[in-house]
């Protein structure tokens, strides 16, 4: 797990999620609070940075470059400028956003045997305060504090 210095620990401790603040999720566009975006499930962006007129000109800002060649089938949430996402099989990382930051990872160790059905995969995260959800291939409930990157409970 990575360190975090003083003023990004600080901003990453002022984001919390409410049950209000996912009800209302399409007033935050720049946020991404659930799997499908907000309760209203479009799998949609009400964002209009990017359109057909200016498209052309997009230009790769960030890298990030994984640890795994498994592949990757969950929705990252964006709270606050801060990207959580999970990878195979059951790492969890929040960066930054903007710059692709690693704050810090988190892995879930696997039993030495394990019989996934469909890939080593995990079913993504969920987030509620200050805490992050993660079901395990291995059938555990985990919360992460996703401030500090540290496990709760399992």
């Amino acid at each position: 797990m990575k360190i975090l210095t003083l003023p990004l620990l600080a901003a990453l401790a002022s984001a919390q999620i409410t049950p209000d603040r996912i009800r209302n999720a399409a007033s935050e566009p720049q946020n991404w609070l659930t799997y499908n975006g907000g309760y209203a499930g479009t799998h949609h962006s009400a964002l209009a940075q990017i359109q057909a007129g200016n498209v052309a000109g997009l230009q790769l800002e960030w890298v990030w470059q994984a640890r795994s060649i498994e592949k990757f089938e969950t929705t990252p949430l964006v709270v606050d400028g801060v990207m959580y996402f999970t990878g195979p099989p059951n790492t969890i990382v929040a960066i930054d956003a903007r710059t692709a930051r690693v704050y810090w990872s988190y892995t879930h160790p696997l039993p030495e045997i394990t019989y996934p059905c469909c890939g080593k995969v995990n079913r993504g995260l969920a987030i509620l305060d200050k805490t992050l959800y993660m079901g395990t291939l291995d059938a555990k409930l985990i919360a992460i504090d996703a401030v500090s990157g540290r496990r709760k409970w399992e």
